[in-house]
């Protein structure tokens, strides 16, 4: 898997228009006060290539006020063009073709100087990718218009001219599927390829199996495997399997686990702890990760309830707003949620082995700022978001299988498959030859994708 973040540029591929277009202001403009306000992010060079598989997409923003008007409603659209350029007049703007809309309806209350996400694209990018006379390092134009915003209600977007650090970002996270099949595959091989960028070839046989999911697999496997072979790499498995492996055999790899205790310890001293990191290690192809949300109520007199959920995001921060926002993939619990609007949102991390539950801890804990009831063609969710200011004591910890590390705006980051429940910001981390004190953990959690990002102070 790939990251992209893009920041705009220059102070022309940002602004919005009220009927006339503006593009120099500090702020761009949001909603509807006194007439509807829209608004454009032209992103350059995007290095993104032809047909990638965009598996979570955002626009991320960050608040150029204290805006608490509601209603806001806006839709989200890439525009349909290949390498476009920035709109210059109002007309310019409304002459755009625009690609399928993303509602981001009732935004919650902004704060000053906070970042927030647009709704995931990551659909409306793929299918952008793909197209004909797309390719690497073109222009790409996220256009936001207001769709039926309360009077007034606006949100304030710092601008490329306010902030060479602050304006609107598009980050996004792809994969491309690259793997060769070929050469005499049998009756029912299968290959199923997650994130598969190697070549498979070479005289597969009966009901052969290759699986490969998440990261980069440096495998190779070739040469006349037998019936049954199973080959299965997770994550980065630097080995090399091949040349007459005979029936049922099975490779394993495991990655090595680099710890030290030191400073003193002397004769008789004992020293007993639980190695998380070593535990998960040994464990991971047994255990299955599950996330729980809670809400309390004791606030409003009523029982803490447990919520079904399909998906959260979430930004930790260590003396400043953590935020978080989860989706609830119905309306069944709506009374019991709205029933707690002065509760928090807690949201567990926990590992099943074999069936039975061995491992909860609470990674995630908030205030309810805003609940949204979403109505679509075909489904109805619950958007719930909060934020909640505390401070973690720092400490140390080493962190593996880093799966994406980038240096961004003078900063190290690394991202990881998996959240761990143990890390918060102000912690010292050890990841592969880097050390750094972290100022903040995303987090990115639904059925089809996990991911934990971090970045140092």
């Amino acid at each position: 898997m790939t990251q992209v973040n893009i920041q705009i540029a220059s102070s022309a591929d940002d602004g919005h228009t009220d009927g006339t277009l503006d593009t120099n202001e500090n702020q761009c403009y949001i909603g509807f006060a006194g007439v509807s306000y829209h608004a454009f992010f032209t992103f350059l060079n995007v290095p993104i290539p032809q047909n990638a598989v965009v598996l979570s997409g955002v626009v991320r923003f960050t608040s150029y006020g204290n805006d608490s008007l509601d209603t806001v409603n806006m839709n989200v659209y890439i525009e349909a063009s290949d390498d476009p350029v920035s709109p210059t007049t109002n007309a310019d703007f409304n002459g755009r073709s625009l690609g399928d809309a993303v509602a981001w309806n009732s935004l919650s209350h902004w704060i000053t100087d906070s970042e927030y996400d647009t709704p995931d694209l990551s659909d409306e990018l793929t299918t952008h990718f793909a197209r004909g006379g797309w390719a690497s390092g073109q222009n790409l134009i996220v256009i936001l218009k207001d769709n039926g915003s309360g009077s007034p209600a606006y949100r304030q977007i710092f601008a490329r001219d306010a902030s060479a650090t602050k304006q609107a970002e598009l980050r996004i996270d792809y994969i491309l599927i690259e793997g060769e099949v070929a050469d005499e595959f049998s009756v029912n091989d299968s290959v199923d390829a997650f994130s598969l960028t190697d070549g498979i070839s070479d005289q597969f046989s009966i009901s052969d199996s290759i699986s490969a999911t998440g990261g980069i697999t440096h495998a190779y496997v070739s040469d006349a495997l037998a019936s049954d072979d199973y080959v299965s790499a997770g994550f980065e498995i630097q080995g090399l399997a091949s040349d007459g492996l005979a029936v049922a055999d099975q490779a394993t790899a495991a990655a090595v686990f680099y710890s030290a205790v030191a400073d003193g310890c002397e004769i008789s001293d004992l020293v007993d702890a639980f190695n998380w990191t070593q535990w998960l290690r040994l464990n991971a192809s047994l255990v299955i990760p599950r996330y729980y949300l809670t809400i309390t109520g004791a606030a409003d007199g009523l029982a803490d309830i447990g919520i079904d959920i399909s998906s959260f995001q979430a930004r930790k921060r260590s003396g400043a707003s953590t935020q978080l926002t989860v989706t609830v993939p119905d309306y069944a619990q709506a009374a019991a949620i709205s029933a707690r609007t002065n509760g928090e949102l807690v949201i567990d991390m926990a590992y099943l082995l074999s069936g039975s539950e061995v491992f909860r801890e609470e990674i995630l804990r908030t205030g309810i700022d805003d609940i949204r009831l979403d109505r679509g063609p075909s489904s109805r969710t619950i958007t719930i978001s909060g934020t909640k200011a505390e401070s973690f004591s720092g400490q140390t910890c080493v962190l593996s299988n880093s799966s994406y590390r980038y240096f961004y705006d003078g900063k190290i980051g690394h991202r990881f498959s998996q959240p761990d429940p143990y890390l918060n910001p102000g912690d010292t981390v050890y990841v592969e030859d880097d050390v750094f004190v972290v100022d903040w953990i995303n987090y990115i959690v639904s059925d089809a994708y996990r991911s934990m990002e971090i970045r140092e102070v």
